[in-house]
């Protein structure tokens, strides 16, 4: 991503238009369900706006450089 904005700044790409991020976890291996301090993620009355607002402002943060 750095290098992206570095070449938008030099004018060597134009801007960009369309940016794409996939992640997976296995959860069934993860810590999210043993009973540790992230079981929350999965309560609904705790969760707000699930995983768009837990997870997805760290694939959008980048874009905003």
């Amino acid at each position: 991503v750095a290098h992206a904005v570095n070449l938008i700044k030099e004018e060597v790409i134009g801007d960009p238009y369309y940016a794409q991020a996939n992640y997976w976890e296995a959860v069934g291996h993860s810590d999210f369900n043993n009973g540790d301090v992230a079981e929350w993620r999965f309560d609904p009355s705790q969760v707000g706006g699930g995983v768009v607002m837990d997870g997805a402002i760290h694939w959008m943060r980048p874009l905003r450089l």
